[in-house]
């Protein structure tokens, strides 16, 4: 896990390398597997695998020839094809390059109180990844329990990463006091705290729907438990909207997954408000 953030939109690295085209989302390419290979590297190189990457090259019965494509997490997607394969090791030749230009679309971050239940944090990391989150911000609340295992949690973010084809892997930052993360929301163009106290009729989805799609934006989503009245008070004082997601009582992984997913789809659809 990292403990800088990346400034929305403009990794430190993510400039393409000469030659490398700029798009939008490339399209998911279901037949051609992915994998991930964090640096980036030049046209017709030869970079054997690393042994993570090498089993999964192994389990998925490559041979040389086979095309692949490779993720760096920041942004970079590369074609390439597998140039040797046998017991030693596993290379590939590097391809053509492209820049996912993420413009377009909102940087998500998403601000999570730490759950008991470490199976139930893990499937939300998950699900952000094939969402496009960019950061998922760990939250110590007055009831968060629980910690995060950094490597494991990590290898899940890649894995989903490489099933979903997204090409940007979420930041993944160290647990926050959440008065901390509060004192932060000026950073977002929005932010929204999901709390039961807020009227089912300021619904999240309307207040996504009636304002302009922001550069930045941050979803705050409470433990087993929720956030404390104190904490959402607190949230609102700083500038964010307490926000509901209806009348049905959510977990808290699943109150995350239908905030995402609607900021997500609300971002792809609908074009970014630049200022």
């Amino acid at each position: 896990m990292g403990n800088a953030r990346p400034g929305f939109g403009a990794d430190a690295d993510a400039s393409p390398k000469a030659g490398a085209a700029i798009n939008h989302m490339p399209g998911f390419q279901p037949d051609i597997p992915a994998l991930f290979l964090p640096k980036r590297y030049g046209r017709d190189e030869i970079v054997t695998l690393d042994s993570d990457e090498e089993r999964h090259a192994r389990a998925l019965r490559l041979r040389a020839g086979d095309p692949l494509l490779l993720l760096d997490g920041n942004g970079s997607r590369t074609d390439a094809v597998v140039e040797r394969i046998d017991r030693r090791s596993v290379a590939v030749r590097i391809g053509e390059s492209v820049l996912d230009g993420a413009e377009g679309r909102t940087y998500i971050v998403l601000g999570i109180g730490i759950l008991s239940d470490r199976a139930r944090f893990e499937w939300l990391v998950e699900k952000a990844v094939e969402l496009g989150v960019r950061e998922i911000q760990p939250l110590v609340t007055a009831r968060s329990e629980g910690r995060i295992q950094t490597e494991r949690t990590r290898r899940i973010a890649i894995a989903a990463l490489k099933q979903s084809q997204r090409s940007f892997l979420p930041a993944i930052l160290e647990p926050l006091p959440f008065a901390q993360m509060v004192g932060s929301l000026s950073r977002f163009g929005h932010s929204y705290i999901c709390h039961e106290t807020a009227s089912p009729s300021d619904s999240l989805v309307r207040f996504l729907c009636d304002s302009a799609v922001p550069p930045s934006l941050a979803i705050l989503i409470g433990p087993e438990g929720g956030f404390s009245s104190e904490e959402a008070c607190n949230a609102q004082q700083a500038g964010a909207i307490v926000a509901s997601l209806g009348e049905a009582r959510l977990r808290a992984e699943t109150a995350a997954l239908v905030a995402l997913s609607l900021a997500a789809s609300l971002s792809d659809a609908r074009p970014r408000n630049a200022g």
